[in-house]
């Protein structure tokens, strides 16, 4: 019985790691703002969309449902695309001159990963995801260099 148990759970964790690898979440620095990677076939190819939520007093309300990700360039289509990896979280400090109002320097600070992907013709695709205290905001970035 005991064998039974531990062959469920070894199981069960093989599992919850394969689920979590489908899915990426970022926060902003304030744990307000979460951004979530998701996957609609809950697999690594496919369609993937972000899902945004906002958390105040403890719950959190969905503010964006769906960005479907993806795009199709003159020589290449990323709509259809395969996880390769995610970066790790790196924090963002950055100070800029306004042209207009109270103050002449703003501070913005923001948690960033990158999330590698490709398409079924093996072409790169990096998508780059920020998310802010007050926003979020995404990338494409093509590290082949290639097409316009």
């Amino acid at each position: 019985m005991k064998l039974i148990n531990l062959i469920t759970l070894i199981i069960a964790v093989c599992f919850a790691n394969l689920a979590s690898a489908q899915k990426l979440t970022v926060q902003s620095p304030n744990k307000k703002i979460s951004v979530e990677l998701v996957n609609q076939q809950n697999v690594n190819t496919g369609e993937w969309s972000l899902k945004v939520s906002h958390t105040a007093t403890d719950k959190s309300t969905e503010i964006i449902p769906k960005v479907n990700l993806g795009l199709l360039r003159s020589d290449q289509d990323f709509s259809n695309l395969t996880f390769v990896s995610a970066g790790k979280p790196v924090v963002i400090n950055e100070k800029y001159n306004v042209v207009h109002g109270k103050k002449s320097i703003a501070t913005n600070t923001a948690n960033e990963v990158t999330v590698y992907f490709q398409n079924t013709a093996k072409a790169k695709i990096n998508l780059i995801i920020r998310a802010y205290n007050d926003g979020l905001s995404f990338r494409y970035e093509f590290p082949d260099k290639q097409g316009s």
